[in-house]
């Protein structure tokens, strides 16, 4: 992608990473939240250690991916409009393509 476009990447691309990012970085975290209340709060037939491995796993991606958007730099290089600044970008996709990402 970077070859291009005289080795750069387009920042309309590096704010859709950086927007994926942010999203997998907090669900993980709720997941985390989720799986660490469970330690608390212990449902029957609880198996400790693979609540413990779920529990790393879903903090480790979280952390990855809340300072992978830290770094990330998320400028688009034009004035955005006014209003609220929510991280959310719409992909182009046939009716066919978003069924296919619902039913996942």
């Amino acid at each position: 992608m970077g070859s291009l476009r005289g080795g750069k990447v387009s920042a309309e691309f590096l704010y859709t990473v950086g927007t994926m990012l942010t999203w997998v970085g907090w669900v993980a975290l709720l997941r985390a939240c989720y799986l660490g209340t469970k330690f608390w709060f212990p449902p029957a037939h609880f198996n400790k250690e693979e609540n413990l491995r779920s529990f790393m796993w879903a903090g480790l991606v979280s952390g990855t991916a809340l300072i992978g958007t830290a770094s990330t730099p998320m400028a688009l290089g034009r004035a955005m409009a006014g209003g609220w600044r929510v991280p959310i970008v719409w992909f182009i996709m046939p009716f066919s393509a978003w069924a296919c990402l619902a039913s996942v």
